[in-house]
């Protein structure tokens, strides 16, 4: 069944989004200090208030900021994912995308660090070698406001060119545009919008848009880009194909947020040049939105100091810390 508006309407969407976070739970040591798990929570909670039905996506890249972590680190990196899943489930995320650095210290771990959070964990691409089934569910359909939005995970198999899923390992990576194009045929029938959460280099980003139709928007990480001074500026989305590419920025240092402005069914957008937020829902506002035609705009929240810690999401980090203090003490001890 076809989800397209025969009828004069505005249909209005606000996803909240992130992606390569690589674990940093903490504020990060620049300065000032930006990011952490509790102000991304407070933030999200603020948002969640403000337009009451938001979508949170993370398009990969979420525990670990490498693909290779050896002992003594192992331990320490790991008890900082668990805090981070369980931080993360508080928040209500709708889909977090599976990369080669959620892998680092293997599929057991990660099963294991999510187990009875249901964490929305998906992939499109990731098998198990010896069968090709898929590791993780492909793909999920959510309804907000009035619309259908279809979201599937796929990565790219290497890092800056260097394969990551060699022969051993039990798992491998599949065709990601293949899999980008079965989940197109199988969604789009059903839905009114089909989210891809793509980790992999731009460039790869830009033949998924180019390559596959019918992806309605693709939020990327993985794209070696780091520019902590310019990021809301640098990681501005833009129209390839007929999608729209969105940007994440790395560290967790900033939440994107994205207002799609679907009018009269179309959810092909261009930039929103004019009109205000969609909270302020005033008639005039409405006619300004309507007259632009489908639009989107996009900004982020800088999660800085100024930003009260979620209580909730700081025990977590409160929980481990002692724990992390002690496996650290216990070298200091073991050299003395």
């Amino acid at each position: 069944m076809s989800c397209a508006k025969t009828e004069r309407s505005l249909d209005e969407l606000v996803i909240v989004y992130s992606g390569n976070i690589g674990g940093k739970i903490e504020p990060c040591g620049c300065n000032p200090p930006l990011g952490g798990m509790p102000r991304r929570a407070t933030v999200i909670k603020a948002l969640r208030n403000q337009y009451k039905d938001i979508l949170v996506l993370d398009s990969g890249g979420l525990l670990y900021d490498s693909n290779l972590i050896l002992p003594p680190h192992d331990f320490t990196t790991r008890t900082w994912a668990g805090a981070t899943i369980r931080a993360m489930s508080t928040m209500g995320t709708d889909a977090i995308n599976v990369s080669a650095f959620d892998l680092a210290q293997g599929l057991e771990s990660l099963q294991t660090q999510s187990a009875g959070l249901e964490f929305p964990w998906r992939s499109a691409n990731l098998t198990r070698r010896d069968t090709g089934e898929l590791v993780f569910p492909a793909d999920t359909t959510i309804v907000r406001v009035s619309l259908r939005i279809g979201i599937f995970g796929v990565m790219a198999d290497n890092y800056r060119g260097t394969p990551l899923f060699k022969d051993s390992n039990p798992l491998a990576v599949a065709d990601p545009f293949e899999a980008a194009a079965r989940e197109v045929k199988k969604l789009k029938n059903d839905c009114d919008i089909i989210i891809a959460l793509a980790y992999m280099s731009e460039k790869e980003v830009e033949k998924l848009a180019t390559s596959v139709d019918g992806i309605t928007l693709i939020l990327h990480s993985h794209n070696g880009m780091h520019y902590p001074t310019s990021e809301t500026t640098t990681f501005q989305p833009y129209i390839k194909g007929n999608s729209l590419v969105v940007h994440t920025p790395d560290g967790g240092r900033l939440l994107g947020v994205l207002e799609l402005a679907a009018v009269d069914g179309s959810f092909t957008f261009k930039e929103r040049k004019t009109g205000l937020p969609f909270e302020q829902k005033t008639e005039e506002n409405r006619k300004l939105l309507m007259a632009q035609g489908s639009t989107y705009l996009n900004s982020f929240f800088s999660l800085g100091a100024e930003i009260v810690s979620d209580s909730v999401a700081q025990a977590f980090l409160d929980e481990v810390e002692p724990i992390i203090t002690a496996y650290t003490d216990s070298f200091v001890t073991a050299r003395e």
